[in-house]
């Protein structure tokens, strides 16, 4: 069969979209998640049960200590990671939090990674309660103070921590990267322009169903959360010129809980992943963990 000229530019077109789209999740999963050299990080992984209506699942996860982590009763942080990614999302922030004397837990979200399970919303949302409780039970086994729990997530991640985190009186401190203010008003907006199109199409290819209803929007939304309150201390980074989560999301979230500045982290270009500041996002959330009341310990950064 002889095609014309302009069909197969057409077909070119769209076999370059679709590999493009595998590359950019590709990268996107994978940037943040190459290991740190040297003998001073420990890791563990283990398995967490989720029991849902059809059977029990289970979530992959490891805790990550140093040599200057306390040995028993360590502050813990708790990280979520965004969607189509996995354990090792935000990696960069992983070893340099338990150097500085912190357990760190990560877990891949059903559906996510090695975990079983569908992607499925709000479960993906409220499976960190149940995390968050086997924790709670394990905590001699890992040696670890929930009475000292931070909860730090990423795009999705940020979206968990600042719903259902948010509102666990057994959180203390939460930081939102990158993270919605209301889902479906966001993607309403999205679907007028040219440019957003292909922010849909790019989450459509992978999975994610942006067309909320009205009752599962109010489920996954920080929106309706932060209107509640909670006592947990909420801090928030956003770059000006994330296309995937407008800048607009983190100024609704801002006015919403009065946060003042010092709560806050912005930079003017870094797009949603925030790619090449992770220095600067470190050393900010360690300055945080160590102003925020019970995050802070007397023994970390000190060797056993």
């Amino acid at each position: 069969m002889v095609i014309s000229f302009e069909l197969f530019i057409v077909i070119l077109i769209l076999a370059g979209a679709i590999i493009g789209i595998g590359v950019y999740f590709y990268v996107l999963a994978t940037y943040h998640t190459k290991p740190i050299p040297g003998n001073l990080i420990h890791a563990e992984y283990f398995k967490i049960p989720i029991e849902t209506e059809e059977k029990v699942i289970e979530l992959e996860a490891k805790i990550i200590k140093s040599d200057y982590t306390p040995k028993n009763l360590a502050p813990c942080v708790l990280m979520c990671h965004g969607w189509h990614s996995s354990i090792n999302g935000s990696k960069y922030l992983q070893e340099p939090l338990a150097l500085y004397g912190y357990a760190l837990v990560t877990y891949s979200s059903r559906g996510h990674g090695k975990s079983g399970g569908k992607r499925e919303f709000p479960q993906i949302y409220e499976d960190v309660i149940k995390v968050i409780d086997f924790l709670e039970q394990n905590s001699q086994r890992f040696g670890i103070d929930l009475n000292r729990l931070a909860v730090i997530g990423h795009s999705m991640g940020a979206n968990i921590s600042l719903t259902r985190a948010y509102l666990d009186t057994r959180v203390k401190m939460v930081v939102g990267i990158s993270s919605f203010h209301d889902i479906k008003e966001s993607f309403d907006k999205k679907a007028i322009t040219t440019s957003m199109f292909w922010v849909k199409l790019l989450l459509r290819g992978s999975g994610l169903n942006v067309n909320l209803t009205s009752d599962l929007n109010q489920l996954s939304s920080p929106k309706y959360y932060l209107q509640r309150p909670s006592k947990a201390h909420v801090f928030l980074i956003h770059a000006k010129d994330d296309r995937f989560i407008e800048f607009h999301n983190f100024e609704k979230n801002i006015a919403l809980l009065h946060l003042p500045a010092d709560h806050t982290l912005v930079f003017e270009k870094g797009g949603h992943s925030l790619y090449h500041l992770e220095c600067m996002i470190v050393a900010q959330i360690i300055k945080w963990l160590n102003q925020t009341d019970n995050m802070r310990s007397d023994n970390l950064g000190q060797p056993p």
